[in-house]
C-alpha cells in the first residue's frame, strides 16, 4: 500500500512538472556557467548526484557532462 501511494504521488500532476522545471534550470546553469555538475545538482534541489545524473539522462537523453560539452546544442 505504501509503495502504491508513493507511486501515485511521484507521478502526480504536481511532481512531474516540478521535476521538469528543476531539470530545465539545471540545463541552463550547465550551459551558461562553469559550476561543477555536483554543485548544480544541489542548487536545483537534488540531494544525491547519482539521482540527478540518472534523472537528467532519462529526461534529456544525455548526461549532464555530455550536455556541457555541447552534444546536441
Amino acid at each position: 500500500m505504501r509503495n502504491r501511494t508513493a507511486f501515485i504521488f511521484n507521478t502526480s500532476l504536481f511532481v512531474m512538472p516540478l521535476l521538469s522545471l528543476r531539470l530545465d534550470k539545471a540545463e541552463r546553469i550547465i550551459i551558461t556557467t562553469e559550476r561543477t555538475i555536483s554543485e548544480i545538482a544541489g542548487m536545483c534541489g537534488f540531494s544525491y548526484m547519482s539521482h540527478f545524473a540518472r534523472t537528467f539522462r532519462q529526461r534529456k537523453g544525455m548526461s549532464p557532462s555530455e550536455r556541457r560539452r555541447g552534444r546536441d546544442n
